[in-house]
């Protein structure tokens, strides 16, 4: 079995739990679960029941923020152990 490289999901929904878990809702019926920077994909058309470990990035057109403080963002980051340990991906190799 041939698995996608890669997943195109528009989000109708999300469902932010906490600071590090959030579940993104596609108009697929796929999701995306994000706990604590690692993410995995279900409900991916074509492959039932299966759920994938996944290296991701976002690109988004309709959502802009200002007046972000990055300098108080990285330290949240830190002290919620974002950026200590975790997958590191390179996007240039194979997405799933």
């Amino acid at each position: 079995m041939d698995l996608p490289r890669q997943h195109i999901m528009q989000v109708d929904a999300a469902m932010l739990f906490n600071e590090t878990y959030a579940t993104l809702f596609g108009s697929d019926g796929s999701n995306v679960t994000v706990n604590h920077g690692e993410i995995t994909l279900h409900g991916v058309p074509g492959f039932p029941g299966f759920e994938f470990h996944v290296c991701a990035r976002a690109k988004c057109s309709s959502i802009s923020v200002s007046g972000a403080n990055i300098d108080v963002l990285q330290v949240q980051a830190n002290n919620l152990n974002f950026g200590q340990a975790g997958l590191r991906c390179n996007h240039d190799q194979e997405v799933l």
